[in-house]
Formats: structure tokens, C-alpha cells, sequence
């Protein structure tokens, strides 16, 4: 059987390797899970080990049960992490090399780290043979030294991607026309919702960043001031006091804190709307989807959404409800309220089961191309 390698950084619950991108993390497992009938898939972890621990062997594989984990030397306990993982990165790249055959796969998860390997690796492996993980462009969100034209550039050289959003298709392609991709929203993972444990309580949730710039937490407190008392929000991030004071001050509102992954699907499970209020107007909208999306609705939960372009300029549109933004909060509260008349648990989990399967196919017939 043909191997398919997947170059990200993923979580390693039997290493000590540091997992920077929670997010590319998921997606590449879900990818490898996805292609787990037709390739033995092997995912080259990139990151660092933890602070005080070195591995000493060049290469060292665990096995799962679907797919085998390889982590590499990443030089000295004092280097460190971001430098240790570009050495493991290095030595990734050369075991990838070394070791691909003319029937092989290899996925990359687009990162700023790898980009000077690119058109090094397009030299080695066939360019149908190699796909690019594409899920945000970087030089978007900002605090990066790429322009954003250098980073296309980059993204140009792959003949095949695996794409976020259809704002990353216009951006390297212009009229939107690419030849070779298909689409990942997020984690096409469906659950068992709960009927609520509160009847006549409307749960809703805001999962993520607490970040002021992206302002989905600080929208999100907004509206809860002109909702009723019948409408609670559970807050899940990883904030400093002054913003878990902000939370616990906002009427009809608890702090959740930062919960793994596990617990946070079991909990989102029995509430009702998911909130992706971030700052519509910042110019990482047009590109990058905000995949919370896919999971709320996973979980049976409405989506309520500012206007993102991304998240407009999808198939998932029709299963959110969208507000105009005000600096007050209120017409966020309206599509609250609006979305609690029309919740229907069933229909969106299966609308995350048929993308599922539509992009097993999609991406099955890509790679095989």
C-alpha cells in the first residue's frame, strides 16, 4: 500500500512534542483519518520537544491504530522552542525526502515555517503527488515579515490544495477558477446532541479567542445586555483576570475557562446556539473560515455570525444566522433571538454528515488525479 505523508504539527499524547496550531493539528488528523482505507499515512510532527527534554535518536515513530506519528531531533534542551522546531522541521523535510516513493502522497499543512522548502520539495516528489493544506493566509492576520503577495507566491507553486475558503481560492487565483482543490470547512465531525438540561434556558456558547483584536469575545458580552434572562452564555477561552472580571460582570454570563477538546464537545452538546462574532471588517475575513463554525453545528448547535465574507461565501450560509454590527450589541441580541425560533438540532448535524461524506470524495478524487 502507498504511504501518504502529512507534514504538520499535530498532538502526540505519547511524546513530549510541543503542539503550536491547534487548529492545523485537528485538520491534518482528520485528513489522515479521512484517507486511513486507501494509504498507510504517516504524519511528520514538526514541533519541539518540552522544555528540558532532547530526543536523542534521528527519527523516533509511534503507532496508532490508523496511522504512525514520526518526530525528529530538534538540537540542544537550551535552544529555544521556535528554533528547536525549525531544526525538526529541517530534518523532516530531509527524511521526506529521502524516503518517498513515486506512488507516494504528501499533504503539507501551509505554514510561514515551511515555505523555504517548497519549491525544494516540488523538485523531489511529482507535482500530482503533492497537496497543500491551505488554511489561512498568514500575512492576513498580521504580525508576520511576509507580504501578502510573497506568501502567495509561495502557495503557487502547488498544483493541488486543500482550501478553507473560497477567499483563498480568489486570492492565488484571482477569478476564483482553480483547477485541482476542493474544499475543508472544518472537522466534519457529527455528535449526539442533548435535549437541554434547562427547559425554557437558551444556551448559547462563544468558544475561542479572547483576543481584543478579533473582538468575537467583547461582540459576544455586547449583546448579552440586551438579551432576556432566559438566554445564558457559556464563555470557553484561556484569559488573563481582567478579562475573566469582564465575563463574570456580564449579566447572564459564566466563565467556562479553557476545558480540552473532549470536554468542550461533550458540553457543547447540550446548548443550543454557537456565537462567531469576530470583527467582520479586518482583512483575514475574506480568507479564513472560522472553523468553530462547522463544530457548533457538529454538535447540533444554530450559528449565529457576524458578516464575515468567508463564512457568506459558503456553503454553510444557509445554517447561519447573520447580524449587522453596531457597537451597542443589540442587533446581535436580535439574531439571537431569531435563531432560538428556529433551532433544529437534527438538520444541522446532518448537514455536517453530508459534507463529510462529500469531502471524502472530493478529496479522494484530487489526490488520485
Amino acid at each position: 500500500m502507498a504511504k501518504c505523508f502529512i507534514l504538520c504539527n499535530i498532538e502526540n499524547p505519547k511524546s513530549n512534542y510541543i503542539r503550536f496550531n491547534f487548529t492545523g493539528s485537528n485538520l491534518s488528523r482528520f485528513i489522515g483519518s479521512t484517507l486511513g482505507e486507501k494509504y498507510d499515512v504517516v504524519f511528520l510532527n514538526v514541533g519541539a520537544p518540552n522544555k528540558g527534554k532532547k530526543q536523542t535518536e534521528n527519527i523516533q515513530t509511534y503507532s496508532y491504530e490508523k496511522y504512525t506519528i514520526a518526530e525528529f531531533k530538534s538540537g540542544s534542551v537550551i535552544l529555544p522552542n521556535r528554533a528547536r522546531a525549525k531544526l525538526s522541521i529541517k530534518n523532516a523535510v530531509s527524511y521526506l525526502i529521502e524516503n518517498v516513493d513515486k506512488d507516494d502522497k504528501v499533504i503539507i499543512y501551509h505554514s510561514l515555517s515551511f515555505t523555504k522548502y517548497y519549491k525544494k520539495l516540488q523538485k523531489t516528489i511529482p507535482s500530482q503527488n503533492l497537496i497543500l493544506l491551505f488554511a489561512e493566509l498568514y500575512s492576513d492576520v498580521g504580525n508576520v515579515r511576509f507580504s501578502k503577495e510573497k506568501e502567495v507566491q509561495f502557495v503557487r507553486v502547488f498544483d493541488k490544495l486543500i482550501a478553507m475558503s473560497n477567499g483563498l481560492i480568489k486570492s492565488i487565483s484571482g477569478d476564483g477558477y482553480h483547477p485541482n482543490h476542493c474544499f475543508l470547512y472544518g472537522i466534519y465531525n457529527a455528535y449526539q446532541h442533548v435535549d437541554s438540561f434547562n427547559p425554557g434556558i437558551i444556551h448559547l456558547v462563544y468558544a475561542g479567542t479572547a483576543s481584543p483584536i478579533k473582538g468575537g469575545l467583547s461582540r459576544s458580552l455586547a449583546a448579552m445586555k440586551h438579551l432576556p434572562n432566559n438566554y445564558k452564555l457559556h464563555v470557553f477561552c484561556d484569559s488573563d483576570l481582567d478579562t475573566q472580571a469582564t465575563i463574570k460582570e456580564t449579566p447572564n454570563t459564566i466563565y467556562e475557562g479553557f476545558v480540552n477538546e473532549e470536554e468542550l464537545i461533550r458540553k457543547l452538546c447540550t446548548y443550543d446556539i454557537g456565537l462567531a462574532s469576530q470583527n467582520p471588517n479586518l482583512p483575514f475575513n475574506e480568507s479564513s473560515f472560522p472553523s468553530k463554525i462547522v463544530t457548533y453545528l457538529g454538535c447540533g448547535l444554530n450559528v449565529v455570525s457576524s458578516m464575515s465574507s468567508s463564512v457568506i461565501d459558503s456553503p454553510l450560509n444557509e445554517f447561519v444566522t447573520f447580524y449587522e454590527e453596531d457597537e451597542s450589541g443589540e442587533n446581535m441580541a436580535k439574531s439571537i433571538i431569531k435563531s432560538s425560533e428556529l433551532i433544529s438540532h437534527d438538520k444541522n448535524i446532518q448537514k455536517i454528515n453530508e459534507l463529510r461524506i462529500d469531502f471524502e470524495n472530493s478529496l479522494v478524487n484530487l489526490i488520485s488525479k
